[in-house]
Order: C-alpha cells, then structure tokens, then sequence
C-alpha cells in the first residue's frame, strides 16, 4: 500500500502540470502559502474552526499579493530564478503571516496618517491664497 503523503504529492504534481504555464505558478503559490500557514496555524491555536479557515485564507492571499514581487527581488539580487524562489518564498510568507499582519496594519495606517496630513497641508496652504 502506498503513502498517503506520496500519493498526495503525485496529486498536486499532476494537478500543477494540468493548469500549465498560466495558471501553475499561482497554484504553487497557492499551495505553499497553505503548507506554511498549516505551520503558523499549529502554533496560533485559533478558537474554532471558522477562524482557522479565516487564518488560512488571510495567509494565502497575502501570500498571492506578495509572492511575486518577493520572488522578483530574490531573482534581481541573488543567482536564484523567480519560478525556483516561488515556493520557499511563499511558505516563508505563510509561516510570517502572524508577524506580517500586525506590521502591514501598522505600514497602513502611516500611509493614511501622512496622506491625511498632506491633504491638510495643501488645504492650508491653498486658503492662504
């Protein structure tokens, strides 16, 4: 009888080489976004099963907005092709998602809190006029 776990990678690789060029590097990410936030959620302890479904589906988007430009970067700076950088890069993002959503909050609120003071600024200026 074979391994479960073996079987299911047989699965996922058949699926992946089914979506093809287009879509199979989304499905990777997809996948190692939910691999690294399986690994985040064991150590998150969610209060019932709708908030770990939450977690996962947070962890994966976040995963899908910044994978790409992540994997861009690994590509520009180090000899590691974008397509090769995809995996590691999104299970890292799925595993940081605990870190990632409090700092992405915080990097928000600093760009509206600025944004809001330039618009004042230029409303003062503009009734000085």
């Amino acid at each position: 009888m074979s391994d479960t776990s073996s079987s299911n990678a047989t699965l996922l690789g058949i699926f992946i080489v089914w979506m093809g060029p287009t879509l199979g590097p989304y499905a990777l990410i997809v996948f190692a976004a939910l691999a690294g936030a399986g690994l985040a959620l064991t150590v998150e302890k969610p209060g019932n099963w709708w908030d770990g479904i939450r977690f996962l589906a947070l962890s994966t988007v976040i995963a899908l907005l910044l994978t790409g430009p992540l994997a861009w970067l690994v590509e520009r700076y180090t000899e590691v092709p974008a397509n090769i950088a995809l995996i590691p890069v999104a299970v890292a993002i799925g595993v940081a998602r605990t870190k990632l959503v409090p700092f992405i909050h915080k990097l928000l609120s600093a760009l509206a809190a600025g944004a809001r003071l330039a618009l004042e600024d230029a409303d003062s200026t503009r009734g000085r006029e």
